[in-house]
């Protein structure tokens, strides 16, 4: 990679060069191909001293001798002063667009909006630093509870640790930030007998009904439960991959979950006809909850939550829930038996009282 220097004229061209102003060009060579810069901060005026030309030549020179050492250094692995100040907005809406699980990209998409009234879609990665992170988050915490603070700021904490991986940042300015932990919210559940009520109360949207209880009993994602074919079931078995994770399952499917299946169809149908918009579903499951006279906020997720604790009261161990739920880590497993330890709490404790007077 080579760099040279150039005079660009401009004006009158009418007029002999030595009438005329110039800038400095750079020419960037690089594998038989050119690319030009412009030095639009010196311009050097018929009328200057020779002093100032020759100051001026000086600059230009050092620019040129400091562009080539960026370009030669990034092409060895250090990251260059261009990268650094690329579009950090453009970076972010290719992680964006990269996401596939609906949620996700929703999150990331409020995140983007969150930077863009923080900041403007100009922010570079060279204006983010530990500060300007610390007034993001505070900026968070203004307008979102602490969990939805805590998740916006992870994206942007993912693709600052993105772009250090990609070279384009030299250091990452999150190491310097420490993490608020989340807020412990009390887990919404169904228990078995609001469970049967849903069972036998008509919902206006039967695929959501349909969907809903087989989550209950399986414990899959709404989002994988969109995504199931026909050729995914192999008898009492289903074989998929977690959209959430990427990683393949095999689950048995207990006689429940096979009812709820109902009539087999072809090998690519999909399984459940459900909207592809899950705030859409969880409105329905709304209506439907309150039909059947369930006083609790239900949506999509609760039926993941439902299998999991309905495992554990039943005796199942911690770690054939975490194989059963499909978590890559035992942390996100751990909550639902810190749950019912809380649950069995709550039941010893409602034992009735005894008189000690005379004890």
């Amino acid at each position: 990679m080579s760099v040279n220097l150039h005079k660009k004229y401009f004006g009158d061209k009418t007029k002999n060069k030595k009438n005329r102003p110039f800038k400095y060009q750079l020419d960037l060579y690089e594998k038989g191909r050119r690319r030009r810069e412009i030095i639009d901060n010196l311009v050097v005026h018929p009328n200057d001293s020779a002093e100032d030309k020759k100051a001026k030549a000086k600059r230009a020179e050092t620019i040129r001798a400091k562009r080539e050492f960026e370009l030669n250094t990034s092409k060895h692995g250090f990251t260059s002063t261009l990268r650094r100040r690329g579009s950090f907005i453009e970076y972010f809406k290719k992680l964006e667009n990269s996401k596939v699980a609906e949620n996700t990209i929703e999150n990331w998409t409020k995140t983007r909006k969150h930077i863009l009234k923080f900041a403007n879609e100009k922010i570079t990665f060279e204006e983010i630093d530990r500060v300007w992170l610390e007034e993001f988050f505070k900026h968070l915490r203004l307008k979102l509870a602490i969990n939805s603070a805590r998740t916006y700021f992870a994206n942007v904490r993912e693709t600052l640790k993105q772009a250090y991986k990609d070279k384009i940042i030299d250091e990452n300015p999150c190491i310097h930030i420490k993490v608020i932990p989340p807020e412990e919210k009390e887990m919404t559940y169904l228990t078995e007998e609001e469970i049967q009520k849903l069972f036998a109360t008509k919902s206006n949207s039967p695929e959501v009904k349909r969907a809903f209880l087989f989550e209950c009993c399986t414990g899959i994602r709404i989002s994988d439960i969109k995504n199931l074919k026909w050729e995914n079931f192999k008898g009492n078995r289903l074989f998929f991959k977690q959209i959430k994770t990427g990683q393949r399952e095999q689950l048995y499917l207990n006689e429940d979950a096979l009812k709820l299946l109902g009539e087999r169809g072809k090998g690519t149908d999909s399984v459940f006809q459900l909207s592809s918009h899950t705030a859409s579903i969880n409105r329905a499951i709304k209506v439907w909850v309150k039909k059947a006279g369930i006083d609790k906020r239900i949506t999509t997720h609760i039926g993941r939550h439902t299998f999991a604790t309905l495992l554990i009261t039943q005796g199942v161990d911690i770690y054939g829930v975490r194989k059963l739920m499909g978590h890559k880590d035992l942390r996100s497993t751990q909550k639902y038996a810190k749950f019912i330890d809380q649950e069995q709490e709550k039941a010893v404790n409602s034992l009735p009282k005894y008189n000690f007077d005379n004890f």
